[in-house]
């Protein structure tokens, strides 16, 4: 894929972007150890990390937790279009009820754990805008890669 985006005029890796709230952000981990991948960190106004790994872009949202609007401005302005967002349950819900999500990428793996695990998308503050007529998907593909499914859908239009 990073030769076909290079023949598009892209770069060989898409730009990762990631969004941070209010704590601290570990700046250990290997999603910042990518030096051929373009990053953008998007933090909190109060989360900032005193030391950004080299090559790394860092935006500070006016408030404490990014809100999904703001971050997808701010991208557009650096000409990025699209986002898969892997987020967690919080992120996904706060996306969702900004009304900016269109696609879902569902992996589906039989592991049985036993506990409390989290939900995909986390209940949304005040209440779902769908929660009685909820968005529908259509779906578009599945593919199995060894003991996975990875399902996708795409869901029309725009608003609850």
């Amino acid at each position: 894929r990073a030769e076909g985006r290079t023949e598009a005029g892209r770069g060989a890796q898409p730009t990762a972007v990631g969004i941070a709230g209010r704590g601290p952000v570990p700046v250990d981990r290997r999603w910042f150890g990518h030096a051929d991948q373009p990053r953008i960190l998007v933090v909190g106004a109060s989360a900032a990390p005193a030391d950004l790994p080299k090559g790394t872009d860092l935006l500070i949202a006016p408030t404490d937790v990014p809100q999904p609007g703001w971050v997808l401005e701010r991208l557009a302005e650096r000409g990025i279009g699209s986002i898969l967002l892997e987020g967690g349950p919080t992120t996904n819900a706060s996306f969702l009820a900004a009304d900016a999500i269109d696609e879902l990428y569902w992996t589906i793996g039989a592991r049985l754990l036993g506990n409390d695990a989290l939900p995909i998308i986390a209940p949304i503050p005040g209440g779902s805008p769908w929660a009685d007529h909820p968005r529908e998907g259509r779906l578009v593909s599945i593919h199995r890669s060894g003991e996975e499914l990875f399902v996708r859908y795409r869901f029309a239009g725009s608003g609850p």
